[in-house]
């Protein structure tokens, strides 16, 4: 490498928004201090922020569509990148990540959530498929794994599954970035009577049990966030409890600071994955 030359690192992703927090301000944002960071993300236009260069895939028309064609717009746009370091975040580019392996490439797998276990959760697939999917995508992710570079998950738990099945693995946990959350003392006369939510929007976090809660204590709840599944969205605004949210869809940092600003009280109402 010539001496002058930066260190070049290229997140992909196929999946997620380009301001994703994880991928975008977490991670990407913070490389550009010492490294020239690209991010190969969809994206309605190619373009420089905070020193990322962002790289826009094209929205695919539906789910087919994105494993499928979009995955290999990914594998095309990551080789004509000729990265030092593939950063990956989602499991279906896994197969990118392998190949990119077998050319010698760094590559590393962005491990975000329990994949095995979230298949399990999966409402639209038969009961009946989702045990052996989850089963036959656990072996082949912990095939994947063990050939990466390395491994970073977001939790510790996760982090320790890869490390069981052989894989190179850490963890970088999502904490809250507290420079942007350094709030100044409270000023409860100025906040309103409501409480929030503000993250993935599904049932498993606990969406149901909002509405049900807004609707019996008549309170107003501040939503911020994108549904996982349209389905559920529909029925969620047929419910009698959606009367009483504001929904103010995906948020970008400084809009969550001014919900939490706004809000009495915030609501956590995960519910625990088998």
């Amino acid at each position: 490498m010539e001496m002058n030359k930066k260190f070049k690192v290229v997140h992909l992703s196929s999946v997620h928004p380009d301001y994703d927090t994880r991928i975008f301000h977490k991670e990407c944002a913070s490389l550009t201090e010492k490294y020239d960071t690209s991010l190969i993300i969809r994206a309605s236009t190619s373009r420089l922020e905070k020193n990322v260069r962002i790289i826009a895939l094209p929205a695919p028309v539906n789910r087919w569509q994105r494993i499928f064609k979009t995955t290999f717009q990914t594998y095309q746009l990551a080789l004509a990148e000729d990265a030092d370091i593939y950063h990956f975040h989602d499991p279906e580019l896994l197969p990118i990540g392998l190949m990119l392996k077998l050319r010698g490439n760094k590559v590393i797998y962005d491990a975000h959530e329990d994949l095995p276990r979230q298949i399990r959760e999966k409402d639209y697939l038969p009961a009946w498929v989702r045990g052996p999917l989850a089963t036959l995508i656990r072996w082949f992710e912990n095939f994947a794994a063990r050939r990466m570079s390395a491994v970073v998950t977001a939790t510790p738990y996760i982090r320790d599954k890869f490390l069981a099945a052989g894989a190179r693995a850490v963890d970088v946990n999502n904490f809250p970035m507290l420079s942007e959350l350094m709030l100044d003392e409270p000023d409860w006369e100025s906040k309103e009577s409501v409480v929030c939510y503000v993250g993935t929007i599904w049932d498993k976090r606990g969406l149901f049990q909002m509405l049900e809660a807004c609707e019996l204590s008549q309170t107003n709840l501040l939503m911020g966030g994108t549904f996982s599944d349209e389905g559920q969205k529909a029925v969620a605004e047929s419910h009698p409890g959606w009367k009483h949210v504001e929904y103010l869809g995906h948020l970008d940092r400084s809009g969550v600071v001014d919900v939490l600003k706004r809000s009495t009280a915030g609501l956590v109402l995960l519910h625990p994955i088998r």
